[in-house]
Order: structure tokens, then sequence, then C-alpha cells
């Protein structure tokens, strides 16, 4: 859980900021999409990928036992959370609490790793540019269109904006810039369908859409029309 351990506690302090909605499900895919960015731009050798899973199983066991259960397979941190805490409503708010509680049990190693990944994270932005970043978010882009239940856990293009919020907050903290790969996006589709109402273009396309499915097939298909243009 190092891997995402700052990007954890911001979303502690100001969850507005990340999340539109304030979910479990929101919080999962969004660092998802955050560690695929890492994933998809070989920042970690695989060694170091092995190690940050190990992690991740540690966590989910550590969950197990805060709710008493027995473990019962391999399960995301968030699913954990949804079938066992006994309050939803308070869930979301504890995934934070529990990881601040499971940093401290090892807090001396904990601190250790994180600092290892600091380094490799700093050595990757001084040898990463904009150009490759960018040409990695497309081909994570075009494999979510092949298979959106793989990443983004779902077919709707809220479980898309969570996912590529974190994946393009990744990829400005690699480049040190502002990439957004949507820019202009949202204006091309307002004046395609003449739409006066400022509202982010995953809430336009939804609103011009019958179902979540068609929604997300409409969000590819416009892009497609948006690049060609």
């Amino acid at each position: 859980m190092y891997i995402e351990y700052k990007i954890i506690k911001e979303i502690q302090s100001n969850p507005s900021k990340y999340l539109e909605r304030q979910t479990l499900k929101s919080l999962y895919t969004f660092l998802y999409g955050y560690r695929m960015c890492i994933h998809n731009n070989n920042i970690l050798t695989t060694e170091q990928h092995s190690k940050i899973s190990d992690e991740s199983t540690n966590f989910e066991k550590f969950l197990y036992d805060k709710f008493g259960k027995s473990v019962a397979g391999a399960m995301a941190f968030t699913t954990i959370f949804e079938y066992y805490h006994p309050n939803q409503d308070e869930a979301f708010n504890d995934v934070f609490i529990f990881h601040d509680e499971y940093s401290k049990l090892s807090a001396e190693k904990f601190e250790v790793d994180l600092e290892k990944y600091r380094e490799i994270f700093e050595k990757a932005r001084n040898e990463k540019n904009s150009k490759d970043i960018l040409s990695n978010y497309f081909k994570i882009f075009n494999e979510i269109r092949k298979m959106p239940g793989l990443y983004i856990g779902g077919y709707t293009l809220d479980n898309l904006k969570d996912f590529l919020k974190g994946y393009i907050l990744c990829m400005n903290e690699l480049s040190q810039s502002e990439i957004n790969p949507l820019s202009g996006f949202n204006e091309f589709v307002r004046q395609k369908y003449d739409i006066e109402q400022e509202k982010d273009v995953f809430k336009t396309i939804n609103s011009l859409s019958d179902n979540e499915k068609i929604a997300l097939d409409n969000f590819f298909q416009l892009f497609d029309e948006f690049l060609k243009r």
C-alpha cells in the first residue's frame, strides 16, 4: 500500500478534490487508475511489483482480522469493506482510519519502503518524457475500450471518469506538468450538440445517452471524432 500512501493521505484530507462520489467503488477505481499509470510506464521492476502485491495482501489480511473474519480469498480492500463493514455509511471514512492503523504496525519498515519508492519515482520523473507518458495513456485508453470490465469494473462513464482521474494525476506527477488528454473534448461535444449548460463531458454524454452502456460507447465514439477533427 505504500505506493498509494501519499495519494491516500491527500484524498483523506480533501476527498472532494479527487472523488466526485465518495464511495468505496470510486476510491478503488481512482487508485487502480493511479496504479495502472505506474505499471504502464514501467516505473517498477517485476520484483518491486511483487513486493507491492505482497503488501496489498498483508493489508487485506489485516482487514479480515479487524472484521473478525477468516481469509476468504483474494479481494480488493474496498470489497472487504463492502462485504464486512457493519455500517456502509461509515465505511468510506474508515478505509483511511484502518490504513493509518495498518501503516503504524511496522512504521519503521513502512517508512523505509516509502522512501525507496520516492527515490524510484523521482528517478522515473527525470527519465520519462511527456510524449512517451501521453503515448502510454492512449494505449491503456484503447485497452479500456476493448475490455472495460477488466480495467474500470463496470460499463459506466462514472467508473471511467474515476479511473482516468487517477491515471492522469499520476501522469502529471511523472511529467511534472499539466497533461490533460481530454482538453477541448468537452467544448467539442457541447458545440456538436449545441449545449449551453456548462458541465463536465462525462455528465454531458450521460445526459445524451439512454443508459450507461450506451453512454460509454458514445464517449469513445465521440472521442474518436474529436481526435479526427
